[in-house]
């Protein structure tokens, strides 16, 4: 798991320790820190191993919660409104998971009016931050959410789905996905 001093501290404002000292926090409390490296902007990258049994530390969010815990300093999340849409998902499309007992939970949402191009840089910045290549703004979004959260994020484009349908489903032998 790759992360940035910045990003992390952006949920736990007042720790005031410097990197070196949240690698120490980090390494005391179980999650191993690989190495650190100084970005150009003032910023470090920081690589951790997490264990199996601390999967919450695969997201910027679950290091922050845990280096809040450690620390003693408050985390602070934002506040996120989200507003239901014009029309429901089904009215675009549908989802279709195959086999409830591998995909317990599937959501979708439809965004309008999205027009793929360049990110804006803050958000290319943090995404090459972390070692990955910006593609566009909707990846990249989803890329952002994905690190940010642990929880994998994909965008469809409804107008290439067969049907506007997506069906979750097992891989079959020999099937190659294509990004």
């Amino acid at each position: 798991m790759k992360a940035t001093y910045r990003w992390i501290k952006e949920y736990v404002p007042d720790y005031g320790g410097s990197v070196q000292e949240m690698c120490d926090a980090f390494t005391m409390s179980g999650t191993e820190v690989e190495f650190y490296r100084a970005l150009d902007d003032d910023d470090w990258m920081i690589e951790f191993t997490v264990t199996s049994n601390r999967v919450d530390c695969n997201g910027v969010i679950g290091l922050a919660r845990e280096l809040s815990a450690v620390t003693g300093h408050p985390l602070v999340l934002p506040s996120v409104e989200l507003s239901e849409g014009r029309a429901p998902v089904e009215a675009a499309g549908s989802v279709e998971v195959l086999d409830p007992t591998r995909c317990s939970r599937f959501t979708a949402r439809v965004l309008e009016g999205v027009e793929v191009g360049p990110s804006p840089g803050w958000l290319k910045s943090r995404i090459e931050s972390i070692g990955l290549r910006s593609v566009n703004n909707v990846v990249d979004a989803t890329n952002f959410a994905m690190f940010e959260t642990n929880q994998p994020f994909h965008a469809f484009d409804l107008r290439a789905l067969p049907e506007g349908k997506i069906i979750v489903r097992k891989a079959r032998a020999g099937e190659t996905l294509v990004a």
